[in-house]
């Protein structure tokens, strides 16, 4: 049987119907993701409050980024042996005892553990879903379906910060690990219950789990392609940070800062399919090679934003851009990874482009203390655009036909 982007052509589970995957595939992702949501804005304010100070709050804010960093390897040796189904069950349990943990004891040094073990969970857990789908879905179809699992892990982040409002400001900010209790709970059971479609994953091959093997055969297109992904998601996380940051430096209004990005986030939750779409229909070249850009284009025309107007507007324009990428890192992973080392291939993609967003916070502070505040974003676009160029020059090579 001919294989296709890592999976063999044809076959029953890759002709499942993409509506046959959101109760099982996409439900999960959803519930798990409100219990990041609800904790993931709070993790700075909660460390303050428990006496840490705020570059103390700070540090221990980005540990879920550490965590994912020293877990993705490792996470795609665990589900190649464990099975996607596994893997996830434990993520979710171990998310669930470190929250408790945190709620029980109101400790700054078990917030900044549980902190780090939820990114080793997240990583085990989306890479679970990742492979998944990777097994289950044909390529031509691929960009929707991961497309629709990044819409629903966006959709759960949206949702969780909603859920915590009432608990905290009646219990205080630790109040907020409730909701990521109830979530841990409501995916264990739902796996428990819910028939998961069957993949090769969900069985142990003892042949598999070592993945410096195909790091050493995929090393080239890691550094490659590993580089223009990293680019993107280091854009991605900069857009975040520095988004609220230069409105303050202009003057704008909290509440229009929060308004800005709230409206952009609202693009990314109606268009997260389109993307998809594209990437099925035109070609990964055509969502991957443009979102790069167009993002790189609104970091350095934000410092050209100096009035309320001008940043809606940039503000918008980098929402869709996002928008339009929506899934692109997993669609590319999927179409490049092996057929029999799919996970392992898969945490180490991950890694690459993980290790992007984690020095996002990195080059904005050095930028910023170097220069001013507007040295940050030229600086990220300026890297974006290269990581535009790498895309634009080895996607071809990579990808064959399927760019196109």
């Amino acid at each position: 049987m001919k294989e296709v982007g890592g999976m063999p052509a044809g076959g029953d589970e890759q002709d499942r119907p993409l509506g046959r995957l959101a109760i099982p595939v996409y439900m999960p992702a959803a519930i798990y993701s409100i219990g990041l949501g609800a904790v993931t804005p709070i993790v700075a304010v909660a460390a303050h409050e428990l006496g840490a100070s705020l570059w103390g709050a700070a540090v221990i804010a980005g540990l879920p980024t550490v965590g994912t960093l020293i877990a993705d390897i490792p996470a795609g040796a665990v589900v190649a042996r464990l099975g996607e189904r596994l893997a996830m069950v434990i993520a979710a349990v171990l998310t669930l005892a470190a929250a408790i943990a945190v709620v029980l004891t109101e400790s700054l040094v078990v917030l900044a553990i549980a902190s780090l073990l939820q990114g080793v969970s997240s990583a085990a857990f989306e890479l679970a879903r990742h492979a998944l789908l990777t097994h289950l879905v044909q390529p031509s179809h691929r960009g929707r379906a991961l497309g629709t699992l990044a819409g629903m892990s966006r959709l759960g982040i949206t949702v969780g910060p909603f859920l915590t409002v009432a608990l905290i400001a009646e219990f205080g900010a630790l109040s907020a690990y409730w909701v990521q209790v109830a979530s841990c709970v409501a995916v264990i059971a739902f796996l428990a219950v819910v028939s998961e479609p069957v993949s090769s994953g969900d069985k142990p091959i003892a042949a598999h789990g070592d993945p410096r093997g195909v790091i050493r055969s995929n090393a080239v297109l890691f550094l490659r392609l590993g580089t223009g992904m990293g680019a993107l998601m280091l854009l991605r996380m900069s857009r975040q940070i520095i988004i609220p940051l230069w409105g303050i430096e202009i003057g704008i209004d909290p509440s229009h800062i929060v308004l800005a990005v709230g409206l952009s986030g609202l693009l990314e939750l109606v268009l997260f399919y389109t993307g998809g779409q594209i990437a099925d229909h035109f070609g990964r070249m055509w969502v991957a090679v443009p979102v790069v850009t167009a993002l790189s284009l609104g970091h350095i025309a934000l410092v050209a934003a100096h009035d309320l107007a001008s940043f809606y507007v940039v503000t918008m324009v980098l929402g869709l851009a996002n928008a339009f990428g929506g899934g692109i890192m997993m669609i590319l992973g999927s179409d490049l990874a092996p057929t029999r080392r799919t996970s392992e291939f898969l945490g180490a993609w991950r890694l690459c482009a993980d290790a992007g967003a984690a020095l996002a916070p990195l080059i904005i502070s050095v930028g910023t203390a170097v220069g001013t505040l507007a040295v940050a974003p030229v600086g990220v676009g300026i890297l974006g655009f290269c990581g535009s160029m790498v895309l634009y020059r080895y996607l071809p090579v990579y990808l064959g036909d399927r760019q196109l």
